[in-house]
């Protein structure tokens, strides 16, 4: 009796490893050889005339009180920014 209760306790284990494993860890990001000269060299005005990360003009723009800002063009694209202590980031398409 004895067997079987080992082989069950060994069929319940083998049921908790079913499935993927921890993902595995992600490569530090390599850093950009001239960032900050791409970084200056970047416009910083109140006001734009044309956006280089929109194809089309933008049209909408909504400010969250989350430290995001949404951008919106006229072919239909979002794009998604969060605010930064220096600047904004791209967050998502």
């Amino acid at each position: 009796m004895e067997e079987n209760g080992s082989s069950v306790l060994a069929v319940k284990e083998e049921e908790a490893a079913i499935g993927p494993g921890p993902a595995p860890r992600s490569r530090p990001k390599r850093p950009l050889q001239f960032e900050q000269a791409y970084l200056h060299s970047l416009p910083s005005a109140n006001m734009y005339e044309k956006s280089y990360m929109h194809r089309d003009v933008v049209t909408h723009v909504a400010v969250s009180a989350a430290e995001f800002f949404i951008t919106g063009s006229a072919d239909g694209h979002l794009k998604f920014w969060k605010k930064k202590a220096l600047g904004i980031e791209f967050a998502k398409h």
